[in-house]
């Protein structure tokens, strides 16, 4: 029997509505940034499962060999989907038996890479009537790689990749979070998760967030919903707020502290109430539920980053 225990890890998720085939060379320059920052604190195999845009299926061990041949599949524009993961992190019974020994598997993996290129490609076209399909960009680090708690060179590096994926893959929105959230392709947040809310919904996250986190990013057209880049910094109640320019087009980055090992639930109420004007839960809660109420069942030990109740 199988037994999870929960740990945390900081975690980013870029979505964008760009299908990440034309953009191989810059999806390469983010994984090679991701291993130059992080592979030496990563102590463990990984794996590497993709899917190619003609629906093959491959798994096979990462190592520099096979990462040059899915950079080249990258550039090709031939990769439909990729995952990167350590297997698991299992922990078994000293003195195993065929009693209820149980086998600790230790959550969310050690690392994990999830990259969505061409969602809309799995789907008929004339599902896009009545659905919008976004890509996604996820990598998380389970703080198990640092010792419960993320240094300030691991939360450096990993803004700096979230910013240069912010911008290489033009996104419509994206953030970092510090949960026990697992990254898998065709990601949902825990704000999701929680409301039942349909993440293919028209006119899709251009409009709309996914939540509210430690670092959260705003494109053009959320700021203009809370009132421009102006008003933002006079009113966000966060300790960063830096805009920038994306091929002249304005974003912002929403920070709640300089330190994602101390934010407080009050402090994500305040971003809630804020941000509610782009989170517009009444409207489209239960969707997936058909409209029926229905609370995600949290597991036991499981740190989610949510103040709902």
């Amino acid at each position: 029997m199988n037994k999870c225990i929960f740990h945390k890890a900081i975690t980013l998720n870029i979505t964008t509505y760009k299908e990440l085939n034309t953009k191989g060379k810059e999806l390469v320059s983010l994984l090679e940034d991701f291993f130059n920052y992080f592979h030496e604190y990563i102590n463990t195999e990984l794996e590497i499962d993709f899917e190619l845009m003609n629906g093959r299926e491959r798994t096979m061990k990462l190592n520099n060999k096979n990462l040059s041949k899915i950079y080249e599949l990258f550039i090709q524009g031939n990769v439909q989907c990729l995952e990167i993961s350590s297997p698991g992190d299992f922990e078994y019974p000293e003195k195993p038996s065929y009693s209820e020994d149980e086998i600790l598997l230790h959550l969310p993996h050690r690392c994990k890479i999830a990259i969505e290129c061409n969602l809309a490609a799995t789907y008929p076209p004339n599902f896009s009537n009545k659905s919008i399909f976004p890509n996604d960009f996820s990598i998380s680090l389970s703080d198990q790689l640092f010792d419960g708690y993320i240094p300030a060179n691991i939360q450096t590096k990993f803004r700096l990749l979230f910013q240069k994926a912010v911008r290489l893959l033009e996104a419509d929105t994206g953030y970092i979070t510090y949960e026990s959230k697992l990254v898998r392709l065709t990601m949902q947040s825990s704000f999701e998760d929680y409301w039942g809310i349909n993440i293919y919904r028209h006119p899709g996250f251009s409009t709309r967030l996914r939540g509210y986190f430690w670092d959260n990013y705003l494109s053009e057209q959320h700021i203009a919903t809370l009132g421009g880049i102006k008003l933002i910094k006079d009113s966000a109640p966060c300790d960063i707020i830096e805009p920038v320019i994306h091929s002249d087009k304005l974003g912002v980055f929403l920070q709640l502290t300089d330190d994602i090992n101390n934010y407080s639930d009050d402090q994500l109420v305040r971003l809630r109430k804020y941000l509610w004007p782009l989170l517009d839960v009444e409207s489209i809660k239960f969707e997936i539920y058909n409209g029926e109420p229905r609370f995600l069942e949290i597991p036991p030990g499981y740190i989610t980053r949510l103040v709902e109740s």
